[in-house]
Order: structure tokens, then sequence, then C-alpha cells
């Protein structure tokens, strides 16, 4: 079912997407005081930076991940699973092989599918009439909201930095390769492949064709950020303060104004003074830093149907699993998002549903086509 405008500022022209955004966050950033913040900050000793930084600086190009093994042992299914609201991953075809399913009856569940450029689909006459996997992917690389008009006026983040921490990069996609200004690792081990955070992320904030700031640059720290970890605030922290010792030695006209957390845990959670004490060092050094768990700059997702016009406001919804939406948030588009994928650096991989790591890029970007 459809729901009202969720926010009016985005609905009566292009050019709001960006204005808009600044709005907001102007209107938001008054009167946070900071309080409550442990001020024991947690320290990692990080490498001095080089004299001289000699961009762009990759300190390594982790390889495409191998996902065709991980499912069903790369032997093709033998059935669709069924989607389960519960579980946005529920039929979850990233490189799987679905070539000998009868898939004509499975419209409602692909509808909701994530998939990718190794997916192996049946032939046409297996498949749902209405259903083109290659057309949706395509039409999810648009940014949407009107976002490729601004392009199309030249407003493109050009020269503008944004900084992400996140899981290891596929530094050679095609999507964001020239775009990487700074690419460095923290605790991340030398054999880790891409993960697929990272080219997704990295997309939907600078891509070429996915991005909302296609020609923004980007500073990359990657993290171990496993769920599990219990210093993965810590590792996010410490990102956080890498960027921004890079930060300071770049020219100004370059220097990095927005930063991507792609993260969203709350206090009590091991770690979380430590990386609120960050996302303020950055905030105070002119910043504008997006995170999942951000209450005073909250961001919130939009659906919209795998065949809409990503353009059309009216086709956007907010998505059922979204009971309660945040009071002022900014919302941007979240599902049937087609991203860069870990899996080869011409992949792509469609996600039906979306989370709110997807947001953060995307409101970074705009924040970026404001600057």
């Amino acid at each position: 079912m459809k729901t009202k405008t969720p926010l009016p500022i985005l609905t009566s022209g292009v050019l709001c997407v960006g204005i808009g955004l600044v709005i907001w966050i102007v209107a938001l950033s008054h009167g946070f005081s900071g309080e409550n913040i442990d001020s024991k900050t947690y320290e990692t000793p990080l490498k001095p930076l080089p004299a001289s930084l000699n961009l762009p600086y990759i300190c390594r190009n982790p390889q495409p991940d191998d996902y065709r093994s991980m499912i069903n042992k790369g032997a093709p299914l033998t059935n669709l699973s069924k989607f389960n609201p519960k579980n946005p991953f529920s039929v979850d075809l990233r490189s799987a092989d679905v070539s000998r399913l009868d898939l004509r009856d499975s419209a409602a569940d692909l509808e909701h599918a994530n998939y990718d450029s190794q997916t192996i689909w049946p032939p046409k006459d297996r498949m749902p009439p209405a259903f083109d996997a290659g057309r949706i992917l395509e039409l999810g690389k648009n940014p949407g909201l009107g976002v490729r008009g601004l392009h199309a006026q030249g407003i493109t983040g050009r020269g503008i930095g944004i900084g992400i921490v996140d899981q290891a990069l596929l530094t050679r996609h095609s999507e964001y390769a020239g775009r990487i200004k700074w690419y460095e690792e923290i605790n991340v081990e030398g054999w880790r492949p891409s993960e697929m955070h990272g080219p997704a992320v990295a997309s939907i904030a600078v891509g070429k064709t996915v991005g909302v700031a296609p020609e923004a640059d980007l500073y990359y720290i990657a993290v171990r950020s496993e769920m599990s970890s219990s210093s993965i605030l810590h590792n996010h922290a410490q990102g956080v303060r890498r960027l921004l010792e890079v930060n300071r030695r770049l020219p100004k006209e370059h220097r990095i104004r927005a930063i991507s957390l792609s993260i969203g845990y709350g206090p009590g959670t091991p770690g979380y003074e430590d990386f609120i004490s960050a996302v303020k060092e950055a905030e105070a050094e002119g910043i504008f830093v997006a995170w999942c768990g951000n209450e005073r700059f909250p961001v919130d997702g939009l659906g919209v149907s795998p065949s809409a016009d990503r353009d059309d406001f009216n086709a956007c919804v907010i998505p059922q699993r979204y009971q309660v939406p945040a009071s002022g948030s900014l919302f941007v588009p979240m599902d049937s998002r087609t991203t860069a994928s870990p899996t080869g650096v011409n992949d792509y991989v469609f996600y039906g549903p979306g989370g709110k790591s997807w947001t953060v890029p995307y409101a970074a970007g705009a924040y970026a086509l404001a600057a």
C-alpha cells in the first residue's frame, strides 16, 4: 500500500534533492550537545602517513569473491525458495545456477530476489513472461529521484571527497576504479577477497552509472567488520580517524566533505563511545557523517517495484517492514537497487529488498552534489 509523500522537499524538482538535503542537515544539526559520550577513547596505533601523499594510493587490490562454490556447492538448484518478508535474503540467487528450474509461476518470488551477473537463468520459455532479469538489473542502476537529471546539468560531485569505512573493496571494479584516491586497510588479512558490502556502498556513492555522485573522489578505509566481532566499532572509529589524517593533508578544494558509515550499533555495544567520539571529531572538522544509527540525521529507505521508473516519486513506497519510520527522516531509494558486485570487475548485483546500509552512501553522495 502506498503511503503519503514521506518528505515533501524531494518532490518539487531535481535540484531540490541536493538543496533539500542541505536544509535538512542544517536544521537538524543545531542543538546537538554531545552529552552522554564517554571521553575515554580506544586507541589502536595507526601507521604514520608518508611524508607526502602520492595519490592515488591503493595498499592492495583484493581479489573478486567466489560465490558460485558457496551456492549449493556449485551444483544447479533443484528448487526455488519462497519469499519470506521477515528475511530479505530468502530468495538469494546470487551466482546461483537455476537453469534447470521452471520459474513460470514464480513471478511473485522473483520480484523479491537478489541475483547477479553470474546467475544462470532457465530458457525464456521457463521464465515468467513479464520478468526480464537483464532489464531489471539495468533499471536498478538508476539512483532515482531525478538525480541523473542533476548529472545532466553538470552537478556530479566533481572534486568533492567522500570517505567510506567498510569491508574490503574490489578496488578494480569498473564502477569506481577511476574515483579511488585512497584505499587503505586496517586489521584486514592480506588473503581476504573483496566482500559484498564494500563494492555496494562505494558504487552507490560514486559509481559512474550507479552512483549518486559519479565524479566525487573516494577515500576508502577497509576494516574487519564481522558482525560477531567485539572490535567492529573500534575499527570503524580508527577508520574515521585515518580519513581525518588524510583529509588534513589534502588541498582545501578537494577535501572530504562527507563520510558514509553503513553501521548502526547503539549504546552499550563495545566500542560505541569510541565510535561516537570519532564521529564527533569528523563533525568538528566540518564533515557531514552519515551512519545507520544516527538519530540526529536519520536516513530511511524507499521501496519501488523492480520494473518501475525510478524517477517517478509516486512509484515509491515506504516498505512494510518499516513499521514506524523515524521522525524527520530523509527518505532515499533503498529497495530494487543494482550495485557493483564483489564477484568481478564488471559484475553487478541486484538487491530486491535493500537495507539501511544502502541509504547512507546515497545521503553522502547527495551531500557531495549539494557541496
